[in-house]
């Protein structure tokens, strides 16, 4: 399915199958940076921070979750360039 990523209100992406979410919290224990709202139907695999700590110890899901982290990092640098 996908989602749509906002914060206060303005919209900052749509994710679609395969794509993650909730990671930064996962990391780092903070509170969230954005809101997600399904916008078609969705089957959502839900992952514990213990559980995501040991997905991380695997190199290349750890790679892919950096990789999708700096993706969405220069998406929305290019947003202020703009």
């Amino acid at each position: 399915g996908t989602v749509a990523v906002s914060r206060s209100g303005r919209h900052l992406a749509e994710l679609g199958a395969g794509e993650f979410v909730g990671e930064i919290s996962l990391l780092d224990a903070g509170p969230r940076t954005a809101d997600v709202a399904t916008t078609s139907q969705c089957e959502i695999l839900v992952v514990s921070a213990p559980d995501f700590a040991e997905l991380l110890a695997i190199p290349h899901v750890s790679r892919a979750v950096i990789e999708a982290l700096c993706a969405r990092l220069r998406a929305l640098d290019a947003r202020f360039d703009d």
